[in-house]
């Protein structure tokens, strides 16, 4: 029966040759698809070969492997194998024959030499889209739930010459009997960012089936805007659940109002569009704001000498912190008129009233000035915005320094020689 094709074909070609036009045979780029298709125990169903093309086609003869304990053809007769009519389409007086009647084996599952050709019309073919084949199957009553897949077997597809076409695409889903996933876009929207030249593409992918999906991948294209083409892997989905994506920073191409969108889930064919329009609306508010001079000063909080030995003490490494906006000075001072910077007789609570002294005053230095304590504030350290490290302010390292004289009295015991220094800040505008 296959010669009965071949012959056919040939005489085509010659006829074709006779009248002086022969086409050259088209590149490759063809593509046979079979879809999904959702069907219950019981039912007759068509399923349709497409055929997607830019070649002319005169010509075809193709088996079909399917899942016999799930589909049967119908009535086991070949007359349910039929041609879908993309052939016809041809026209120019050209006429349709089934150049080979198909075999059918319900048992094993198979669908063998299904070919028809066109005659006539020499050098016209078919091209563009179509339904190539349709096979009509039965699902018995007992069929059990669950993909019944489709395998096709391309014997020929020819052009007007009778020359094969290569690179022939075989795209080939199932039949879904009984309760099946079925993955739906639940969720296509935007997300628009400023003024909405750039904008958010948010999707969902929802399996609202009676059973767990297949892996998918998803498809966005973009329209008047870039990033175009992004693809997303869906994971096998539980009945029920949901996976979502988002797509960041879409731009709107210069001058473009809006941007078509289409999410496609590329393994069962499903597809949703949206459109982005911005819709925004801009005006002014003026913010005024006005703030005076700051300044903030940390002192050590507590100075404690050693022991002092005879002759010059000192104490280093102490901390004075400035932090201000503008210029400033911190100047250093005994508020206490009647200690006047000599540190004196101390309790533990208070000074002692009419104690006792230390002969010399209290020297404070910083990197800048020495200060002999006193009752008159005298300048200690000055500094600016420019010196402060950020919000950090500004670190002063000083020195304690006391002079110690063998007439200086003893103090008897839980007492100490004690005075407060003041620290005073100010800005310098």
């Amino acid at each position: 029966m296959k010669l009965k094709l071949v012959s056919t074909l040939a005489a085509v070609a010659l006829l074709a040759s006779l009248l002086g036009s022969v086409i050259p045979a088209a590149a490759a780029g063809t593509t046979l698809t079979i879809n999904i298709t959702n069907a219950n125990q019981g039912q007759t169903i068509t399923v349709p070969v497409l055929i997607n093309t830019s070649t002319a086609i005169r010509a075809y003869q193709l088996s079909v492997d399917f899942d016999a304990t799930r589909l049967q053809v119908h009535g086991g007769s070949a007359s349910s194998v039929t041609d879908g009519g993309f052939l016809s389409t041809a026209g120019n007086g050209t006429s349709l024959i089934q150049a080979n009647v198909p075999t059918i084996d319900n048992a094993g599952g198979h669908i063998t030499g299904a070919a028809w050709t066109l005659t006539g019309g020499t050098g016209f073919g078919a091209s563009g889209t179509g339904t190539l084949m349709n096979i009509s199957f039965d699902i018995p009553a007992g069929a059990p739930n669950g993909k019944a897949n489709l395998i096709i077997t391309l014997q020929k597809l020819a052009d007007v010459n009778a020359a094969l076409i290569p690179g022939v695409i075989l795209n080939t889903k199932w039949v879904q009997v009984g309760p099946g996933p079925n993955l739906q876009i639940t969720t296509l929207g935007f997300v628009p960012h400023g003024t909405g030249q750039t904008f958010d593409v948010i999707s969902t992918i929802t399996n609202n089936g009676g059973s767990a999906s297949d892996p998918d991948v998803t498809l966005l294209t973009v329209t008047n805007a870039t990033p175009t083409g992004i693809t997303h892997t869906v994971p096998s989905l539980a009945v029920g659940a949901s996976i979502s994506f988002t797509d960041t920073n879409e731009t709107l191409n210069s001058g473009a109002q809006n941007a078509p969108v289409t999410l496609l889930l590329q393994n069962v064919n499903v597809s949703r569009n949206a459109t982005y329009s911005p819709v925004t609306s801009t005006g002014n508010s003026n913010v005024d704001a006005t703030f005076g001079a700051f300044l903030l000063i940390a002192p050590p909080s507590a100075v404690s000498f050693p022991p002092l030995a005879i002759g010059p003490n000192s104490l280093a490494g102490q901390i004075l912190n400035v932090k201000s906006n503008t210029n400033y000075e911190v100047d250093l001072y005994d508020a206490n008129a009647t200690t006047n910077g000599h540190m004196s007789e101390w309790n533990g609570t208070s000074f002692v009233p009419s104690g006792k002294q230390l002969t010399d005053p209290l020297n404070v230095a910083s990197t800048q000035h020495t200060v002999v304590v006193s009752t008159s504030p005298s300048t200690l350290v000055t500094g600016g915005v420019a010196g402060q490290n950020d919000d950090l302010g500004q670190n002063f390292s000083l020195t304690f320094s006391q002079q110690l004289h063998f007439a200086d009295p003893l103090l008897p015991a839980g007492e100490s020689y004690h005075l407060i220094v003041t620290f005073n800040g100010f800005v310098t505008l």
